[in-house]
């Protein structure tokens, strides 16, 4: 995967229908799994296991430090 690579993202309509759903599966706080899809200098993008088209963003700016390298 290079820095800019990004996955086949959902449209705007598949997006809007599917929040409700993601928002109901998962409440703040929620221990997630998923894949690395993107990466971008500030962190990694993950699709999110059991959600369809939910992406969450892994910010490295806020893990400590030494945790991605």
């Amino acid at each position: 995967m290079t820095d800019d690579a990004w996955p086949n993202e959902p449209t705007p309509e598949q997006a809007r229908r599917a929040w409700s759903g993601t928002v109901s599966a998962l409440p703040v706080g929620t221990r997630i799994t998923g894949q690395v899809v993107g990466r971008r200098p500030f962190g990694v993008f993950l699709r999110i296991d059991d959600v369809p088209h939910a992406v969450g963003l892994a910010d490295i700016g806020s893990m400590p430090p030494g945790d991605h390298n």
